[in-house]
């Protein structure tokens, strides 16, 4: 088990706080479910019809057209909810494009088919009963965030686990985020279950079982959202290359060699005469190439004009803490600024930490590192995928000059919110142990601060939007 640097193992004492924590993240999931009006999430409108037309049906139909009768009252209800308050612009009357896949998206279909299960009929209710769900899935990604931070810091390490699980259930975007439907709820949480697992890999080796779920995982994910794939290379290098590199070493390996050799050579050449027929195939090969694109296109972007890195970084930075309200109101430029300083000593106390955990020759440290650079080459890799989508969309289908700002929004940092947890919360800890005389003291600030944060979010800026 990974083990960062050493403290008293008084520590293990804040295991008693844990089911406290939680319990707390329970309602404050509940607040804001009921909190903010209905409709006010990214696309809401969208995925709840999606969800209340494949209810509808006795069967799936891959064709699936919009209801009137739906249209209808989800119009209604926004008006209702005061949708207009905010600028945000209505439903077009069209269904979710997602209905033109041939498989309803997971995340669609267990909403469709427990609304249908409890038989719940008022239209408000079945919404509140699907936010409800959501933040289950929400839930859910920190329960993950707290097993991983277990493996990191160590069960006798509690008091860091616990300010990882704050960071991020206490975290005013998340909050806003889980508390309102949306599919990427549930991508989260698979992704982040396939982040423990990776690492769990990464500790003890990548066995059997790790490997078979992570592909249960990896199939799931397929079928919630087409993000999941951001965690495909990351499975490759911790499981596939040390299986592979383990039957090369085998009595087999003339065999796996020529087998390899004919599934690549097939490959490249199916490839090359476009004779792929297999949906998830084309869509896998598309994703490789597109990883390589993003690549080159992320170093091209920021040659010709590299104050756009700096744009972007700020747009996600501030989207990430909080922006609320279809993503248009922010808090206090302030408060940015302030949790921009935190996150400047958190990076430079994880510095020190990797300098350290490099230049120790111990076995176990070095897993400590790959843990470390794992999840931040993860973050990057998140941020890299953000950066090169919007600016593809943007910039090469859009605009003529390379000056258009993204706007890409922090909620797509959270399929790598377990790693960003972790690290804030190992970097703090790094920072207090170089410069401060109280190593836990910064840790426990962090936890009660995420939960002021919170509140402050919820007092000083949702209240006042919405009902005052």
């Amino acid at each position: 088990m990974t083990e960062f640097p050493q403290n008293p193992p008084s520590n293990s004492s804040f295991s008693s706080l844990v089911p406290l924590i939680f319990i707390l993240l329970a309602i404050k999931g509940a607040v804001f479910v009921f909190l903010i009006p209905l409709w006010q999430g990214p696309d809401e409108p969208t995925h709840i019809e999606y969800i209340m037309r494949l209810s509808q049906e006795s069967h799936f139909d891959p064709h699936l057209k919009s209801d009137d009768r739906i249209q209808k009252r989800i119009r209604n209800s926004m008006q209702a909810n005061n949708f207009d308050f905010i600028g945000a612009q209505m439903t077009d009357g069209n269904i979710s494009p997602l209905a033109n896949k041939k498989y309803p998206p997971f995340f669609y279909f267990i909403n469709s088919y427990l609304v249908k299960l409890f038989k719940i009929e008022k239209f408000e209710s079945q919404i509140y009963f699907m936010r409800f769900l959501s933040m289950i899935f929400g839930l859910g990604s920190v329960f993950f965030i707290y097993m991983i931070a277990k493996e990191i810091f160590g069960i006798d390490e509690m008091l860091y686990s616990l300010a990882a699980v704050s960071f991020a259930g206490f975290l005013p975007q998340f909050s806003y985020m889980t508390a309102t439907v949306n599919p990427h709820n549930l991508a989260n949480l698979i992704i982040t279950a396939i982040v423990l697992i990776c690492i769990l890999g990464i500790n003890y080796g990548p066995r059997w079982h790790y490997c078979f779920l992570v592909m249960a995982l990896m199939v799931a994910g397929w079928f919630t959202k087409e993000t999941i794939l951001i965690a495909l290379p990351f499975i490759f290098i911790i499981f596939g290359l040390p299986f592979l590199k383990r039957l090369m070493g085998s009595k087999y390996q003339k065999i796996v060699k020529i087998l390899s050799f004919f599934l690549l050579a097939s490959f490249i050449c199916l490839s090359f005469f476009n004779l792929f027929s297999n949906d998830i195939l084309n869509k896998i090969y598309g994703q490789i190439l597109n990883y390589l694109e993003m690549i080159l296109g992320f170093m091209m972007i920021g040659l010709q004009n590299p104050f756009l890195y700096f744009k972007e970084t700020a747009i996600l930075f501030v989207s990430f803490w909080l922006t609320y309200g279809f993503m248009v109101y922010k808090m206090s430029i302030g408060w940015y600024f302030f949790l921009f300083g935190i996150s400047v000593l958190s990076i430079i106390g994880l510095f020190y930490i990797l300098k350290e955990k490099i230049k120790d020759k111990n076995s176990v440290k070095k897993n400590e590192v790959k843990v470390v650079l794992f999840l931040i080459v993860l973050l990057l890799f998140n941020f890299g995928v953000i950066f090169y989508d919007e600016a593809s969309k943007n910039f090469y289908l859009n605009s003529e000059s390379i000056t258009t700002l993204f706007y890409a929004q922090g909620r797509y940092l959270f399929p790598s919110i377990s790693a960003i947890s972790c690290l804030f919360v190992l970097g703090i800890k790094g920072f207090s142990a170089r410069f401060t005389n109280n190593k836990d003291f910064p840790i426990k600030l962090i936890i009660v601060f995420m939960i002021f944060l919170n509140g402050v979010s919820v007092f000083n800026y949702l209240i006042p939007l919405y009902y005052l």
